[in-house]
């Protein structure tokens, strides 16, 4: 709802409504992200167990987080330009189902 006389400005942002596409797209947005957040900080408490059976040192346990932390900036690099070609969406979907795969 807007209220004509403060220029078209909303008055209340219903969140629990899914009828409207921006709602929908609201909530899916905020899902997807904490979907990601926790698969990627999930790794952190259990390094000492993967450390423990994929016999790793610290030295290889430190290159891993280089790694990963390069790796994420190469896809952002290549996500950022994938966005704007076919869609926020289908890029998140994407990313989200390969990234699933080896968790």
């Amino acid at each position: 709802r807007v209220d004509r006389e403060q220029g078209d400005k909303a008055v209340e942002i219903p969140l629990f409504l899914f009828q409207r596409p921006h709602m929908r797209g609201f909530h899916f947005a905020w899902m997807s992200f904490f979907v990601a957040f926790f698969t990627w900080f999930s790794l952190a408490p259990l390094l000492g167990e993967i450390k423990l059976s994929l016999h790793l040192n610290h030295e290889q346990i430190f290159m891993s987080n280089v790694f990963s932390s390069a790796g994420t900036v190469i896809c952002r690099l290549i996500a950022g330009p994938l966005c704007d070609r076919f869609g926020a969406r289908i890029i998140m979907s994407a990313t989200l189902v390969v990234g699933a795969i080896p968790v």
